[in-house]
């Protein structure tokens, strides 16, 4: 068997494998198709969001802000200490891996 590369900067002949011989044709999906997406247009996605998703972002914001995010003073502050090596310090590195730890 003999496969030729595809040149560069030329595309492969659709519906072809490489070594030439045609393809079989991909079904497609009509109105009534079983395995046609009910409620939903050609190329297009849709996205559901279970009220038990909903509840739990509303409780994680529930604080003003999301879980985990920082405030930006918080964050100016952890931005200067690595910048002065604050973390890079062994008694802090073992603080930080014990605090992490323990959220695992």
């Amino acid at each position: 068997m003999s496969v030729r590369p595809t040149p560069s900067g030329q595309l492969p002949s659709p519906n072809v494998d490489r070594s030439g011989r045609a393809l079989p044709a991909a079904p497609s999906a009509r109105s009534g198709d079983a395995s046609a997406v009910p409620g939903t247009a050609s190329g297009r996605d849709d996205v559901q969001i279970s009220s038990q998703a909903r509840g739990l972002q509303q409780q994680g914001t529930a604080g003003g802000s999301p879980s985990g995010e920082l405030s930006g003073d918080r964050m100016k502050e952890i931005l200067g200490r690595i910048a002065s090596g604050h973390y890079d310090r062994a008694d802090v590195r073992e603080q930080v891996i014990e605090r992490v730890a323990a959220d695992l």
